[in-house]
């Protein structure tokens, strides 16, 4: 009886360290959908027109993709609790400097910041995973981690909207600041290292010190990089998550309310819809993917993306219930991220899992400075030319839809290079990177 109380304390420790990063990883998205929810204000602010904002968006991503190894690292070296501490604070500093500053080139450097801060919830989150639970239960714990983390991307929809327009954007940004490095503190205090190693956890980081040391050497990044295999599907990451890094975090309420006449409200609140969407698609796309080939779950995810955004695009749905129904179905598409990062244990073995999840990521977080790039430079060429009294771009329906039409295109692409890399692995072994290939 003793040693089956025990058992249950372990698990409970297990679930409240797990919920630690998880907190971050939630309120991170929060911090990265503020800024579209204040675009017109900021564009006018720093009198930018769609090109400027697109790099002010994407310069987030820099810091975010930039930051994946560095911070894969830092977590094997000092651990999950001081890694939170250091890039949450980080990410609060920025917080303040781009709420507080006038120039556009501070705030470039406040929305860095930002990112770079924001890159440690997803990679401490997979750490403390790793290391507190079984590896049986690794798909399903980043599964769920998806669903609980996206809740944080809810609040940053119509909620964060309602408290900008009562509060201001630049008195939210501040508290979101505040909220960031709280957090850190808070994870730090409490965040430890598992009490012993099981065998059948992945074990990517070494416990057997008061803080944890890397095991990786330079050899085994280059061992992951020379695989072709892990860069297409890295690909892929990056082609379907314009939904994510486009369309939801700056550009998609505007087009609602040019396209459908929606207030500004009202918009977020509809491109939430998305964000209930992932919530159950993580554990409900995890739980098929036992069942059903992987590759092919991904396929139809990018397949269904593809033709439920062109569906909006284009203005064929003019029903705000479809349309809700549509923005629920895409999002729970979008959860092809955690199919693939919970399929990172089949494809390199324990050695690799850290590095591998920090590369995956750091390209999946890319696709944020390629969407937000290249939409804000074709919405910018099909501008017509029309100014706002305050001499500000005034961007017409056809910008938008040229602009952000660009995401179901790359999905489409995405698709195709799934169903072949599919097709191809089905006939080796995995995994793909071990110790021993």
């Amino acid at each position: 009886m003793k040693d089956l109380s025990g058992l249950h304390a372990i698990r409970w420790r297990s679930v409240f360290m797990w919920l630690l990063p998880i907190l971050f990883f939630a309120y991170q998205f929060t911090f990265r959908l503020w800024l579209g929810l204040v675009k017109t204000d900021v564009m006018k602010q720093f009198s930018i027109d769609a090109t400027g904002f697109g790099l002010l968006s994407s310069i987030y991503y820099y810091g975010y993709a930039g930051m994946q190894i560095p911070v894969g690292l830092l977590i094997a070296r000092k651990g999950p609790g001081f890694a939170l501490l250091a890039m949450a604070w980080l990410c609060g500093i920025g917080g303040l400097i781009f709420s507080y500053t006038n120039n556009y080139t501070l705030a470039l450097l406040g929305r860095f910041f930002i990112g770079t801060g924001s890159a440690v919830g997803f990679l401490a989150t997979c750490a403390v995973i790793s290391l507190f639970f079984p590896k049986k239960d690794y798909a399903r714990m980043v599964g769920l981690s998806f669903a609980l983390g996206f809740c944080g991307a809810i609040f940053g929809g119509g909620p964060l909207s309602s408290l900008i327009t009562k509060y201001s954007g630049q008195t939210v940004g501040v508290a979101l600041s505040f909220g960031a490095c709280l957090i850190g503190t808070f994870g730090y205090i409490f965040l430890r290292k598992p009490p012993r190693q099981t065998e059948d956890q992945p074990n990517t980081l070494n416990t057997n010190s008061s803080t944890t040391s890397v095991q990786l050497k330079s050899e085994d990044f280059w061992k992951l990089l020379s695989c072709k295999w892990i860069w297409m599907i890295g690909a892929v990451n990056l082609l379907l998550v314009g939904v994510m890094e486009g369309l939801v975090d700056a550009w998609g309420p505007d087009f609602l309310v040019q396209a459908y006449h929606y207030s500004n409200s009202e918009a977020a609140y509809l491109v939430s819809y998305i964000f209930f969407g992932l919530i159950m698609g993580g554990p409900l796309l995890t739980s098929f993917s036992k069942k059903f080939n992987t590759y092919t779950l991904i396929g139809l995810c990018g397949l269904g993306i593809f033709l439920f955004l062109t569906a909006v695009l284009t203005g064929i749905i003019t029903n705000t219930l479809l349309l809700s129904a549509l923005f629920l179905i895409i999002g729970v598409m979008c959860c092809y991220q955690a199919l693939i990062f919970a399929s990172i244990p089949q494809w390199v073995s324990a050695r690799y899992l850290g590095v591998a999840t920090a590369f995956l990521n750091c390209l999946n977080m890319a696709g944020g400075l390629f969407f937000h790039t290249l939409i804000g430079l074709t919405t910018d060429f099909f501008w017509a030319g029309e100014l706002s009294a305050t001499g500000a771009k005034v961007y017409d329906l056809t910008a938008y839809r040229y602009g952000l039409g660009l995401i179901p295109l790359s999905a489409l692409v995405g698709t195709v290079i799934i169903f072949f890399v599919g097709y191809r692995l089905k006939k080796m072994t995995l995994p793909l990177i071990s110790e021993n290939r």
